[in-house]
């Protein structure tokens, strides 16, 4: 599920950029390559500055692009960050049970102790 919702962040990231970037070139009087650069500059939050815009329009654009894309990228490496952590982490967890599986074996103890890494409570108590 999170891969899915990834990708469509991506494509909807893209697309506001894009469509941001043609209407900000049509609103500034810019090349589509200028406004491009322009839209990816301003949503990656770089924003050299060496292109502004210059009418009432063309803020407003730049306003929707930040409002839009910039949390659509932080979503998309959100999303993808979760996902490598819960890969990384089953993988920590299936070693663990091997490790534990090891132990039972070489302990000779297979049926008298769980498969879980959490104690059934009560098990561990504090003396005091």
């Amino acid at each position: 599920m999170s891969r899915r919702a990834a990708i469509y962040t991506i494509i909807a990231a893209t697309a506001f950029d894009l469509i941001g970037a043609i209407w900000f070139a049509s609103t500034e009087h810019l090349s589509v390559p200028t406004a491009i650069y322009w839209s990816v500059t301003t949503a990656t939050t770089v924003g050299y500055g060496d292109i502004t815009p210059h009418t009432h329009l063309g803020r407003l654009i730049a306003v929707l692009v930040m409002l839009t894309v910039i949390p659509l990228f932080a979503a998309t490496f959100s999303l993808l960050t979760t996902r490598l952590t819960t890969m990384h982490v089953s993988k920590l967890h299936a070693e663990a049970l091997a490790h534990i599986r090891h132990i039972k074996e070489h302990l000779g103890v297979d049926d008298e102790l769980p498969d879980h890494l959490v104690p059934p409570s009560g098990a561990l108590r504090v003396r005091r």
